[in-house]
């Protein structure tokens, strides 16, 4: 979901803030119920107005995922940001438990192999 802002649905924040945009749009009126990830949060107008604060506006909305790029340390602080916020009850449990539901589900379509066991040989004193 992109930061552009669509200003005949909400004038007020960019598309992948608005609960008008990401809820009542894309969710409800398309009945889009697959995983969605912001644009890059580390981008400069975002960073601007504050990841932190971008983070929580997003997932609010309904918005499953947020992505971080290029800069790890910015990584870690929207972590912890988001982290703090749900510990505050600034994120809206409803809409974190459809979020976990969507992303559950995503990962069943896409199972990982199963893991290769290490095939652990004894070596004689004679081998080495």
């Amino acid at each position: 979901m992109g930061h552009a802002t669509l200003m005949a649905l909400d004038a007020s924040k960019p598309a992948s803030r608005s609960p008008k945009v990401v809820r009542q749009l894309v969710r409800e009126r398309w009945g889009h119920d697959g995983v969605l990830v912001t644009d890059d949060l580390s981008m400069g107008a975002v960073v601007a107005q504050g990841m932190c604060g971008a983070g929580v506006d997003a997932l609010n909305a309904g918005i499953d995922l947020l992505l971080v790029s290029y800069d790890p340390d910015q990584y870690f602080e929207v972590f912890y940001c988001m982290l703090q916020a749900q510990r505050r009850g600034q994120l809206e449990a409803g809409l974190l438990q459809r979020s976990q539901r969507r992303l559950q589900k995503l990962r069943q379509s896409f199972p990982l192999p199963p893991a290769k066991q290490a095939v652990v040989t004894s070596v004689s004193p004679q081998q080495r």
